[in-house]
């Protein structure tokens, strides 16, 4: 079954109260009016960046359900003297490289391919010690009812049983979380609850956390994000306790699948080394990094794509971040500029941005929503 809005409105019967995060920036892609030029793909840092930038340009919190567009590149690419290009952030928080190669099997195709890829990974993306599996994560198992996995299958389902069950509820298209949302809402319709707002909210709760479900104005970034500071090395002590678990070779061999792909479609690829803090890069030893950066660079260089790592780059300090991984707006306007300048540096990106421009969509896009 192809993912689109139609399937989109029936995937949840929640909806508009509620969505998984996948599902909303699903959404938002879907509904663009016309396919965006540039696609960012990444984890949390990557939304980070576009968040915090684009609450700050525009001086007002932004929904991090609801807000897709990057205006903060947008800007960044306008002040380079580059042709406008409308920018859409398809990031997901906590995502794998395994997660992106899922993205763009099930949104980056067909009338919806944008002319360039802007991917932003760092370690995390593929050695975090907290992922079971590939198909753990709740991008994989959402885009799992629109993807067959094929031939990566047996990596991303270890367990045979697993992925005959995987299989299974890709053909038949019929997944246990439909059965539950479908309870829900008759459970919402019936007398049992109904006007009844404190027991209303403790449902909605359990279907939220268990599912993972936001709705919008749940997760508002502030205007101002510079100051704030959290030490979260402890998180990271324990996704790096191992800099070789079982899961790097199974996501390096999506991240390859994800590059081919985008090759054969024509698509170009930028993949951005993101910036990340001392402290954080030191729980890693030199041995991993040196290693770390060779591979991801041959296999960049073998897919034809662009690789541009500023993870270590003395452009960012401490007042650039939030935390040791993730960037503030000011860090964030820092890496857009990069990118930016390497849009125009790189003749097959420069090549890819004059091909069939969508002029002017940035600001005006007002596709129809879901009914």
């Amino acid at each position: 079954m192809r993912l689109t809005r139609e399937a989109l409105s029936q995937q949840t019967q929640l909806y508009p109260l509620f969505g998984s995060w996948t599902w909303w920036m699903a959404k938002g892609f879907l509904d663009q009016a016309s396919p965006p030029d540039i696609v960012l793909l990444g984890s949390s840092q990557m939304n980070s960046a576009a968040r915090a930038t684009d609450a700050k340009l525009m001086n007002r919190a932004v929904d991090c359900v609801l807000h897709r567009q990057v205006y903060g590149l947008e800007k960044a690419m306008d002040l380079a003297g580059l042709p406008h290009q409308n920018v859409v952030n398809c990031s997901l928080d906590g995502a794998m490289a395994s997660d992106y190669w899922m993205t763009a099997r099930a949104l980056l195709t067909d009338d919806h391919r944008p002319k360039i890829v802007i991917l932003g990974i760092s370690p995390r993306d593929f050695i975090d010690n907290k992922l079971v599996s590939a198909s753990a994560t709740e991008p994989f198992r959402f885009f799992s009812r629109y993807v067959d996995s094929g031939k990566l299958s047996s990596l991303a389902y270890p367990d045979p049983i697993a992925r005959m069950g995987a299989r299974l509820e890709w053909t038949v298209n019929s997944l246990p979380t439909r059965a539950l949302h479908g309870s829900i809402e008759n459970l919402l319709g019936s007398n049992q609850i109904r006007g009844d707002k404190p027991q209303t909210q403790e449902v909605l709760g359990i279907v939220r956390d268990s599912q993972m479900m936001v709705k919008p104005g749940e997760y508002m970034e502030p205007a101002k994000t510079e100051g704030v500071w959290v030490d979260n090395s402890h998180e990271y002590i324990n996704r790096y306790k191992n800099s070789s678990p079982p899961c790097y070779p199974i996501q390096i061999s999506f991240f390859k699948e994800f590059l081919g792909m985008m090759r054969d479609q024509n698509v170009k690829v930028l993949v951005i080394g993101m910036p990340t803090l001392p402290q954080n890069r030191n729980l890693l030893d030199g041995k991993f990094w040196v290693a770390y950066r060779s591979k991801i660079s041959s296999i960049c260089s073998d897919y034809k794509a662009s690789w541009l790592d500023i993870g270590t780059s003395p452009d960012f300090d401490a007042s650039d971040f939030i935390d040791t991984v993730h960037v503030n707006s000011k860090g964030g306007a820092k890496i857009f500029a990069i990118m930016a300048k390497q849009l125009g540096s790189d003749a097959s990106l420069e090549k890819a941005m004059a091909a069939n421009p969508n002029v002017g969509l940035a600001c005006t896009n007002k596709a129809k929503p879901l009914q």
